[in-house]
């Protein structure tokens, strides 16, 4: 794994470490999680738009004809 150096917010950071104690978890761990979801949520508001934008285009196509 790659090592990388992240600027985080000081209040950020305290609630992570709060995070960590709490459910004995790494920071890394945490960071990783949330990049996922981050990650997943993006691609299903991708591909609904892209879903919107076909639909749109077939109406209008249809209505062209």
């Amino acid at each position: 794994m790659k090592k990388i150096t992240v600027p985080i917010p000081i209040d950020l950071h305290h609630d992570m470490n709060r995070i960590k104690e709490l459910e004995n978890r790494t920071l890394i761990s945490m960071i990783i999680e949330g990049t996922r979801k981050e990650v997943k949520e993006l691609g299903t508001k991708i591909a609904e738009s892209r879903r919107r934008r076909t639909t749109l285009n077939n109406m209008v196509d249809s209505n062209v004809l």
